[in-house]
């Protein structure tokens, strides 16, 4: 009963994450901003709540390092608006593509890269959860009979489900550990 409480537990602690995880953003000056993106306009504007409140920047206050984990396309595309007015090419207005070997660009094919260290953490304990759930279940089988572990390790899940049915006493706990496991990292894919 005390593994089902910790089950439910862990759930909760897991939608509490995904409910005030926010992003921390570098500014060029130093300075950090931690909250969730509202949203962002063409011109470049990035709104972002904060614990404080509602916060507009301009893209390029942020560091490049910033401005490339979250808002890479905004701000190459407002770099290369900028590139062109100062040209003579295009009006401030204009929308401009971005070139596909412009040096910022290559070699993320456009993709936002925002991953969060709180993701990674809640994957890696699944991942963690998952391997003692598995061994705790090998350990489980072995413990009632040889037979049974050397199904478990010669079958491809069959042994599994049938030693989960008939010895359910023996399997539950890490049974629920293994579930937990796999929630975890999809939950935390989820966060990605």
């Amino acid at each position: 009963m005390n593994f089902v409480r910790i089950v439910g537990s862990a759930v909760a602690v897991m939608c509490a994450v995904g409910i005030v995880r926010a992003d921390t953003f570098m500014l060029r000056d130093g300075a950090e901003v931690e909250g969730t993106v509202l949203r962002t306009s063409a011109d470049g504007r990035v709104t972002i709540r904060t614990a404080k409140g509602i916060s507009t920047f301009g893209v390029l206050e942020f560091s490049d390092e910033t401005q490339i984990e979250h808002f890479e396309e905004l701000a190459e595309s407002i770099l290369l608006r900028m590139e062109a007015v100062d040209e003579g090419q295009a009006s401030a207005d204009a929308p401009v593509k971005a070139k596909a070997g412009s040096k910022r660009h290559r070699g993320t094919g456009g993709k936002l890269k925002a991953k969060t260290p709180v993701s990674l953490a809640v994957m890696g304990a699944g991942a963690v959860l998952f391997v003692i759930g598995s061994l705790w279940f090998a350990i489980a089988t072995f413990s009632v009979s040889p037979l049974w572990g050397i199904a478990l390790i010669l079958s491809s899940g069959i042994a599994s489900l049938a030693f989960l049915v008939l010895h359910w006493d023996d399997a539950r706990n890490p049974f629920y550990a293994i579930v937990l496991g796999v929630a975890l990292i999809v939950s935390g894919m989820m966060l990605l």
